[in-house]
């Protein structure tokens, strides 16, 4: 077995992940993942598939066969996942692949949903380090999440501390995060506007765009940071210039709901009594501000500073 953290949840795994932080394996896992033959509900996923292909009249991506915390995913001519009871997770390869790509869906979309199933709350977003406190950067894809990372990270006080997602909790009152996993994904261009040999890095096959992953092991800690601000990017038409707005009331609860990483997960599960409480809590707690740039132009610059600005006085 091989032993990691991710989120701060130990993790014990009959498939090595590179990217992952490193458990000693002193404390009990809280999520086991294993390799396990699952034929039958192969073929069941297949017929299933077939069907929807016939009645749809084009191909589809996947098969849903979800029950309430028992998570298939079905990716044809690859792999099998099962994520059952946010306790176990049960991989069927069915061709030979990258052990990159294997470890990237169990990363991102397994060990999530298992998460789901136990009532964690998992943000879509950056996360970065600054002084023991982490300032979230959260958007749609093509708001410029990576750039701002970027050039805050320029600034020496600023370090990584999540790429993609992380996990909040309510501890004594306070708001505290969790990275996932100490591997930047970076577009082509990023990684050639950092210096970063390709030979040197990870290639990322997404499904959408070319992607790199630049580990980040040496900077990284799954100690929790204080968490009390979320910055959501969001290029506009209909401004000329950089404008920041804090988003306050009801639709903090609204804003914090948008950015909930894999949120059709949530929706398969239910957001029960609990989790609805804890969204609430980490609204209340939470100081979410809206970024508005120009879609057009360089603006990297002022958003940093404005984003600076805030965070530090926060």
């Amino acid at each position: 077995m091989f032993h990691y953290k991710v989120y701060d949840i130990e993790i014990a795994s009959e498939i090595e992940m590179p990217s992952a932080y490193v458990s000693d394996g002193s404390r009990d896992p809280q999520i086991i993942i294993r390799v396990k033959k699952m034929d039958d509900i192969l073929e069941l996923c297949k017929k299933t598939k077939k069907t929807a292909d016939e009645e749809n009249g084009k191909d589809n991506e996947e098969v849903d066969l979800t029950k309430k915390d028992d998570e298939i995913i079905y990716l044809p001519g690859f792999a099998l996942f099962r994520i059952c009871g946010g306790k176990e997770i049960f991989f069927h390869e069915i061709e030979k692949t990258d052990n990159y790509q294997v470890e990237q869906w169990l990363l991102n979309r397994c060990i999530t949903c298992a998460l789901t199933q136990r009532g964690e709350i998992i943000i879509h977003c950056s996360g970065l380090d600054k002084d023991g406190e982490l300032a979230l950067l959260s958007g749609e894809s093509g708001s410029g999440k990576s750039t701002l990372a970027d050039k805050l990270l320029e600034r020496k006080e600023y370090k990584f501390a999540s790429d993609d997602t992380v996990r909040i909790e309510i501890r004594d009152g306070k708001l505290i995060g969790y990275g996932a996993y100490p591997l930047r994904r970076l577009c082509l261009d990023a990684v050639e506007r950092n210096g970063y040999d390709k030979e040197s890095v990870i290639r990322i096959d997404d499904g959408e765009r070319e992607k790199y992953g630049v580990s980040m092991k040496d900077v990284f800690t799954c100690e929790g940071r204080s968490v009390n601000s979320l910055f959501i990017l969001n290029p506009s038409d209909e401004t000329d210039a950089v404008r920041v707005d804090e988003i306050t009331g009801s639709y903090k609860l609204e804003a914090l709901t948008d950015c909930i990483y894999n949120y059709t997960y949530y929706k398969k599960n239910g957001l029960n009594k609990d989790m609805f409480f804890k969204m609430v809590l980490i609204a209340n707690n939470l100081r979410i501000y809206r970024v508005s740039r120009p879609v057009k132009g360089m603006t990297v610059n002022e958003v940093a500073e404005n984003v600076n600005k805030i965070f530090v006085k926060n």
